[in-house]
């Protein structure tokens, strides 16, 4: 046994870890799909950063991030986890609670992250340039410089792509498919 084993990370790490507050009831149903998110969140951490600017580097997590927070938000919606297992979510920064926050509020349905609707974020108190409907930008090709969204205002025609993106996000619809 050396040194170096005894701080190698456990190969799976509880998501519930000692000296956390008890889980609620029904916390089993988003448990799955948290577990799923962690494995692509670290992977997008690990990714390189060679050949990418500055903003770039941190997309991927911000992407895994919105991923995980949705899907435990359209579990809730479809009444698959209580309203006590999204707030145990958010007080223990499984998800996003700015982002949960944001998604109730009307207008803000699609929000990518927090980040791109604080006025004190952009120039002149307005929002990320990812806000503005797709009717009013043109044929431009834009990508926020904060998370790399490509546009998430609520009156766009166009919809995100239905097939999930990720492993993570087929385990969230499998789970979302699942019968009571």
């Amino acid at each position: 046994n050396s040194f170096c084993t005894l701080l190698a990370p456990h190969k799976h790490m509880p998501k519930v870890r000692p000296g956390m507050p008890k889980p609620p009831k029904g916390f089993d149903a988003v448990s799955g799909v948290l577990d799923a998110f962690d494995a692509e969140m670290k992977a997008a951490i690990a990714e390189p950063h060679q050949g990418k600017r500055k903003a770039e580097t941190t997309w991927g997590v911000a992407k895994v991030n919105r991923s995980r927070t949705r899907a435990v938000w359209e579990l809730f919606r479809a009444g698959k986890a209580s309203k006590e297992v999204l707030e145990y979510c958010v007080k223990v920064k499984f998800i996003d609670g700015s982002l949960v926050r944001l998604w109730g509020l009307k207008g803000y349905e699609n929000a990518c992250c927090a980040e791109c609707v604080n006025p004190k974020n952009h120039s002149f108190g307005g929002t990320c340039v990812c806000r503005v409907p797709a009717r009013d930008r043109g044929d431009d090709p834009i990508a926020c410089s904060t998370c790399g969204c490509t546009g998430c205002a609520s009156g766009d025609e166009k919809k995100k792509a239905a097939a999930p993106t990720s492993n993570a996000a087929a385990v969230a619809d499998e789970a979302d498919a699942q019968p009571e």
